[in-house]
Order: C-alpha cells, then sequence, then structure tokens
C-alpha cells in the first residue's frame, strides 16, 4: 500500500535531518526484489551491465512512485476532520455512563448504515485507534471491519498510529496525544472511503510491502513449525500413515494427533512452566533438606504443587511433558476414578509400598525395579471430586503434606471452598489464557498440515470466541475441514459464536448489557433469543437487577425530544411502562413458583420481567450512578422479622385488645406509641413508671418496646426519636425494668414441659404416709423438748400460705388413727 499520510508525517518526524527521498527508492526497490517484483532488462551478455541495472532500478522506481502517487492522492481526498477544543472542565470520569453512552449509538434517519465493500487486505499495513462514541458504527462492528481488511486496531495512540477514528466525547488525554502526535484524524465515513478505494494487499506502499513481507515471514515460520511436527504427511495415496505407536493418523482426533511433543511446544505461561521443571528437578534435593529452604520462588518448602487455570490451556500437557523430561514415570487419576479417603490412601500407600506397580510395570518381580524409577503422581480435576468422592480432599491433603514423591495436582476453579484446604500444603501455578498472538502460530501450523487456509483474523476470531481454549480451536477447525478446505472472516465469525463456551456471566455485567442500551440500539444485530439468554443466564437474580436499576438511566428512546419538560414526560411514560411489564412479570411469577408451578411460563416471565423493561428503560447511566446490587434480599428478610414483631405484639395484647396483626400495624400501633415514647420524652426520668405500668397493662415487653420503635415510619420514626431521648433516662428505664416483675399472658408450654410425662415423674405417695408425716407413728415419736416442736410450729405459723390446725383438731386426728391402727391389728 501507498505510504499514508501518518506514517509519512511520522518519518518525518523522527527523521527530520534526513530528506525523506533520500532512502525511499531504495527501500522500495528493495522490497520489490524482496518480492520478486524486480526485473532488470534481459541481456544477452551473462554478465549485467550498470547501464541495464540502472534502466532496470529506474523503471522499477518509476512504477512505484507513479502507484505511490495514485495511492497517496486516494488516501488525501479521505475526508480528516478537526480535533474537538479540550475544556478545563474537571468533572469527574465516570466510566460505566461513557461505556453505556458509547454502546447506545444513535442510528441515522435514513435506515441502518451499509457497511462497505472493499478489496481483500485493502487496509494492510495500517494501524487504526478507535476513541469516542462513533455516531453510525457500533465500537466492535467497527474493529471487525479493520481486522476484517487486515488492518490492525489498537488501544491507545502512538507513533505507529495511521489514523484515528474519532467519535463525540473522546477522552481528553488520548486528544492531548494524538495533537502532540499530529495523528490524523477521521470519522466513520472517512474510513469507509478507504475500504471502498485502496487496492488489495496494501498496493506497492511501504506500509503493504512491509505488511507483505511480515506475512511472507510468518508463513515460512509456519512451514518450518509443520516440518518440524513429528506427523507423517499425508499424501493423497496414502491413507494408512501411521504415528510411533502403530495408530493410523488418520483415524486420531485432531487434539492427539498434534498434541505438544516437548516444552517448546506449549502456548503460553512460558515461565509457569519453567517453575514447575525447576520445582520438579530440585524436588530430591529438598526431601533430602526436609523441604526447608524455599529457592527464590518459595516452592522448595512444598511437597506438592497444584496448577490452576481454564480448560484448554494446557495444564495437564505441561504437567506430562514436565515430568517426561526430569525422567519421571507418571501415575494419573482424573474424574472417571474413584477418588474417596479410602480409595487415595490405599493408591497412594501402594505406591509407596510398591505393591501397586506390577500391573503398572508389567513384570514378576517388579520391587527391585520400581524402586529404582522416578515416580511421580498426577491427580487431574481436583475440584471435581463430588458426593461420591467423600474424605477425597481431606486425604490429598494430608498426602500432600507427607509424601515420599511428587505430587502434582491440577484444578480449573480453585476459589472453590473446597480448595482452600490445599492453600499451606501446596505451591500454586495460576495459569493463564495465552492471548492470539501465542495461539496464532501453532493453529496456523496446524491448518497448513491439514490443507486448510485459514486468513490471520480468522484464527484471532477463533480465539477470542473460545475464550483461547486450544483444544476446542483445533476441534473446531477439524469439524470443518470435513466440509471445505478455506475459512473466510465471515463463516470464521460464525462459527465462533456457535462454538462459543458459555460463561456464566455476573450479575453485574448482565445488568450492564441490558440496561447499556446496545441490545436495543436501533441498528443492534442482538436476536430476541439472544436478550431472552441473558435472563437464563441467572433468572433468580436478572429480574432482581433489572428493577433495582431501571429507574437509574436515561432512556434513549427519550433521547430524540427536547430536554425539559418535555423530555420528563416521555421518560416518565417509559418508566411507567417498565414498572407495568415488571409487574405483570410478578404476577407470571407467582404462577411459577405458586403452587400451580407452571415452568413452561418461564420464557415469558425473562421477556416481561427482564427484555421488556429493559426494552423501554435502555440508555446511559442517569447522574452518574452505577449499578446497584439488588436490595430486595435485604428488604424482604426484614420485612420477615417485622412481621415476626407484629405476631409477637398481637399475641401479647390480645387479652386487651381485639384484630390480627394487620390491624394492630394500622390501628393500634401510633396509639402504642403516643403512650410509649410520650412519657419519657416530655418527664424524662419521672416518666419512667407511667411507661412501665403502661406496657404491663398490654403485657408488652421490653423487646416489644424495641420492635413498636422500629415499625414507627414518618413523625413516629423511633430510630431517630430514640436518639434525642438522654442517655440517663434510658438507663434508668432498662434498671427499673429489669428488677421489677412484669405479668404475662400466657406461659409457653415448652417453658414448662409435657404435663404427662411431669406427673409420670411424680410419685403418688400413700395416705398413711401422709398423715404420719404430719403427726407422726405414736405419741412416743414426739419430741421430748417442747420448745423445738413450738418453735418449729411457729415458724410454719410465719408462712401466711399455711394456715396452722387448732389443738383439738389435732387431737381428733391422732384418736382417729390410733383407732384405726388397732382395728386393724385385731384383724
Amino acid at each position: 500500500m501507498a505510504m499514508s499520510q501518518s506514517q509519512g508525517e511520522s518519518q518525518s518526524r523522527s527523521n527530520s535531518a534526513n530528506s525523506p527521498s533520500k532512502s525511499a527508492s531504495y527501500k522500495r526497490v528493495a522490497a520489490a526484489e524482496a518480492e520478486g517484483n524486480f526485473k532488470p532488462v534481459a541481456s544477452s551478455s551473462p554478465k549485467k551491465s550498470k547501464s541495464a541495472k540502472g534502466t532496470a532500478k529506474a523503471t522499477a522506481t518509476t512504477e512505484d512512485s507513479t502507484r505511490n502517487e495514485d495511492m497517496q492522492s486516494i488516501l488525501d481526498t479521505v475526508p480528516k476532520i478537526e480535533l474537538p477544543p479540550t475544556t478545563g472542565d474537571k468533572k469527574k470520569f465516570n466510566y460505566q455512563e461513557y461505556k453505556a453512552r458509547q454502546a447506545a449509538v444513535n442510528q441515522p434517519t435514513g435506515g441502518q448504515v451499509e457497511l462497505p465493500v472493499g478489496q481483500e487486505n485493502c487496509l494492510a499495513g495500517l494501524t487504526f485507534v478507535f476513541t469516542g462514541i462513533l455516531n453510525t458504527l457500533p465500537r466492535d462492528e467497527g474493529v471487525d471491519l479493520v481486522k476484517r481488511y487486515g488492518g490492525r486496531v489498537t488501544s491507545a495512540p502512538s507513533r505507529n498510529t495511521s489514523y484515528i477514528v474519532l467519535g463525540q466525547e473522546a477522552g481528553a488525554k488520548k486528544l492531548e496525544t494524538i495533537k502532540k502526535l499530529n495523528i490524523p484524524t477521521v470519522d466513520e465515513e472517512g474510513l469507509y472511503k478507504m475500504i471502498r478505494e485502496l487496492p488489495a494487499n496494501g498496493g506497492s506502499t511501504a506500509a503493504g510491502k512491509a505488511a507483505a513481507a511480515k506475512v511472507a515471514a510468518e508463513e515460512k515460520k509456519i512451514k518450518e513449525m509443520a516440518k518440524s511436527m513429528g506427523i507423517p504427511e499425508l499424501k493423497p495415496s496414502s491413507s494408512t500413515s501411521s504415528c510411533a505407536n502403530g495408530t493410523p493418523v488418520r483415524t486420531l482426533l485432531w487434539t492427539d494427533k498434534y498434541a505438544p511433543t516437548s516444552l517448546k511446544d506449549i502456548c503460553g505461561n512460558k515461565g509457569l512452566v519453567a517453575k514447575l521443571q525447576d520445582w520438579l528437578s530440585k524436588w530430591d534435593s529438598n526431601l533430602r533438606a526436609g523441604f526447608k529452604k524455599p529457592g527464590p520462588d518459595g516452592s522448595g518448602l512444598y511437597r506438592a504443587v497444584i496448577i490452576t487455570g481454564p480448560p484448554g490451556i494446557g495444564k495437564t500437557t505441561a504437567a506430562h511433558l514436565v515430568a517426561k523430561s526430569a525422567g519421571y514415570d507418571i501415575i494419573e487419576t482424573n474424574a472417571s476414578d474413584a477418588r474417596s479417603k479410602n480409595v487415595v490412601a490405599e493408591t497412594f500407600n501402594g505406591v509407596l509400598d510398591n505393591t501397586s506397580l506390577r500391573g503398572y510395570f508389567g513384570t514378576k518381580d517388579s520391587n527391585v525395579e520400581a524402586s529404582k524409577k522416578k515416580i511421580v503422581l498426577v491427580m487431574d480435576e481436583v475440584d471435581g471430586m463430588s458426593a461420591g468422592d467423600r474424605g477425597g480432599v481431606g486425604q490429598m491433603v494430608t498426602v500432600c503434606k507427607t509424601t515420599h514423591i511428587p505430587v502434582i495436582l491440577i484444578c480449573n476453579d480453585y476459589s472453590l471452598p473446597k480448595m482452600r484446604p490445599f492453600d499451606k500444603v501446596t505451591f500454586t501455578l495460576a495459569f493463564r489464557r495465552p492471548d492470539a498472538a501465542a495461539i496464532r502460530s501453532r493453529i496456523l501450523s496446524i491448518a497448513y498440515r491439514e490443507g486448510l487456509k485459514i486468513p490471520t483474523p480468522v484464527i484471532d476470531q477463533l480465539v477470542q470466541g473460545s475464550h483461547s481454549d486450544i483444544r476446542q480451536i483445533i476441534n473446531l477447525l477439524s469439524t470443518f475441514r470435513v466440509s471445505g478446505t478455506e475459512m473466510d472472516f465471515d463463516q470464521g465469525k460464525a462459527m465462533s459464536r456457535a462454538w462459543e463456551k458459555h460463561i456464566v456471566m455476573k450479575p453485574f455485567d448482565i445488568a450492564a448489557q441490558l440496561l447499556g442500551g446496545s441490545l436495543f440500539s436501533a441498528n443492534s444485530r442482538s436476536t430476541l433469543n439472544e436478550k431472552l439468554e441473558l435472563y437464563f443466564n441467572d433468572h433468580d437474580f436478572t429480574p432482581l437487577m433489572i428493577q433495582e436499576n431501571y429507574l437509574r438511566t436515561r432512556p434513549q428512546l427519550a433521547r430524540s425530544y427536547t430536554p425539559g419538560a418535555e423530555y420528563n414526560l416521555k421518560s416518565l411514560e417509559l418508566m411507567d411502562k417498565a414498572a407495568s411489564s415488571i409487574s405483570d412479570g410478578d404476577l407470571c411469577d407467582r404462577m411459577i413458583h405458586g403452587s400451580q408451578q407452571q415452568w413452561s411460563l418461564m420464557p415469558l416471565h425473562g421477556i416481561l420481567s427482564t427484555v421488556r423493561p429493559a426494552a423501554y428503560a435502555s440508555g446511559a447511566g442517569a447522574g452518574g450512578e452505577r449499578y446497584q446490587f439488588t436490595s430486595w434480599l435485604g428488604q424482604f428478610s426484614k420485612g420477615n422479622k417485622l412481621m415476626r414483631y407484629l405476631q409477637e405484639i398481637q399475641s401479647h395484647a390480645r387479652l386487651r385488645i381485639s384484630g390480627d396483626r394487620y390491624e394492630v400495624r394500622l390501628q393500634y400501633m401510633s396509639a402504642f406509641f403516643d403512650h410509649l415514647y410520650t412519657p419519657i420524652a416530655t418527664n424524662g426520668v419521672e416518666g419512667v413508671s407511667k411507661l412501665i405500668d403502661f406496657m404491663d397493662s398490654y403485657y408488652m415487653t421490653k423487646e416489644d418496646f424495641d420492635a413498636i420503635l422500629e415499625l414507627g415510619v414518618g413523625p413516629q420514626n423511633g430510630e431517630e426519636l430514640w436518639k434525642k431521648i438522654p442517655t440517663a433516662t434510658k438507663t434508668a428505664f432498662t434498671r427499673k425494668y429489669n428488677a421489677m416483675d412484669h405479668p404475662v399472658p400466657f406461659i409457653r408450654a415448652s417453658a414448662i414441659g409435657d404435663p404427662k410425662k411431669e406427673r409420670a415423674k411424680k410419685e403418688i405417695p400413700d395416705i398413711e404416709e401422709a398423715l404420719d408425716d404430719v403427726i407422726g407413728d405414736d405419741a412416743e415419736d414426739e419430741p421430748e423438748n417442747g420448745k423445738e416442736d413450738e418453735e418449729s410450729i411457729d415458724d410454719l405459723a410465719k408462712d401466711k400460705y399455711i394456715q396452722r390446725p387448732s389443738k383439738a383438731a389435732v387431737k381428733q386426728a391422732k384418736g382417729k388413727a390410733t383407732s384405726a391402727r388397732g382395728k386393724k391389728s385385731a384383724k
């Protein structure tokens, strides 16, 4: 491609002392020679004359300069826009509001904008930066458009930036950098014009040639990597090629066929793989030292290591390759094996005792041979231990503390609560998702060997859609290879979307997508099913998040109205529709979770409670507010608590009042509050007695008093009014109330126990024994000392609940007892 305006300015800035035209012709000729476009004039002599060389060089220079002038004329016609003036406004920047405005793109009146169609790789060699809110083009679609035609997109402007695609409300920092570097700025129309008019592959400009040279270097590297793979070439006449293990190549899965065979084949996380290799190589020396030497990274203190990270990024492959490179034999278990406490203990003890290795090594007398081998235990998917593996995690923690062989644990989600016991007993290596640059060469090498033609932007799309899952990308390519040999940008994007990994989104991310405005803008390509999918991502929290935040937006449907009364009226109308839809969603939810259990209404509930309200209310954030977590959970819990308070007050006061808990809340609560608060508010300590008398008259407890204060609202907000009461008055009330006895309307059965059980525990005494206890068996049993008897009687006389019998009654009772014993002895 011809040299762009920004590149020429950048070159003149960096080489202001040199003439730009002095080295330009040399670079163009050198690039032409490298590409094979430079053809000297034929000569009959084997040795080319200087005149022939000069003529050819002049001809090539003339052709390139002519094409460069044509390219430059095209770029010169691209409409440039001026930078907006920077203001001294120090208003705090609200990122969420900016992102919402950026997503909610205005749609022109002429309908949806038709994206331009250009030649292949017409933007090759050009670097773009998108900043601000574009008028007709969403940011994501603009980035895809540039990548589709071979351009490069970066996030920040620099000296290597060719053009800035500038929108409204660009950041002041970026505007200052753009002005300082004097980078050309265009809008969407300027970008469209470039795509429509620039030639394929960047033309013959320096940028185009540099891009072509880079592509050629990458292709050469890919071919070298393809040749270095240990897979036999598949020729059309050969259908029985085999790998080293004898398995036919055509029957292998691509993930097995192109599995890394050396550490250099691993994509990404090179530093962590080196740490794992260093830990394993020093394991024996650390064992002899008792694991007391931490080393540079602290790994020398641990007998086991745990590798964490998302699936498909090479954790298991790295563990196997590192173990093999260090000369270890591998014993592996995964989620398909039983890993309960007893199984883990038996397996590990068998490894140490060499009793379970005979079958593994395939020898009868393997104890001697096994003792000479170095063994590493690899336990994959540790976080996958389920209820069937009861006690397995605890046993593995014990193993990691006492093991005499290296142990490598692998898990996907280290943040789970059941993984916490491994924190202090293992050395953690957190693998990350490799970026597109780390994966691109490997994927292109596989595609080259399989006869697939895939452009680099398509690989980037697949990496983005699969979230850097190398295994999924390889499986996707193997599936596509069955039906085709060439994948374009649109096919790659569609396939990456169809195969996109489902990742559980957080409630805040769901609310931001639904209320941000991008899903419901006029040029949005999101379908109703895609919007409804956000509801099913978390169907419990998503409606609550919408209900909490739908009033915190400025609806984009009201943006066309005049600011002021007309805009406010339209906003209220939209909010009213959103609130009505949420109410209808609650009725639908009652049918789903109520007694009817109509779960088939879930899609309808998602439309009413989530999609429809968001369609009315979506837009930029109002007043710079952020999305808030739902407060319904806290309010629901508080409502249940206050309802229990009302039930307790009604049950205590029901001997003096009539009505259920709802009537108590509506009719009695205000009167109760006046009689409880007014005495101590007006009289202070002197009003405490009156307050306690009123509480006792209605059988209220101290907890009921606190509940009535909490139930007060408006002018009777007890929490605020209670703060105005002096501390001395509060203390006097508490002390006096605790020192007194108070009536209770009833005693709970739980406080006295079961009456039947209490009667069963008591022994019913015999009547005669009871009389003997009162009057004695004989007169001889009476105490000789009459004073003691009188004193005991006097003591009983002091008790007001015991009535003292008369002397005549006592003598009469004694006579009857004596005659009864006489008759009994006579019989």
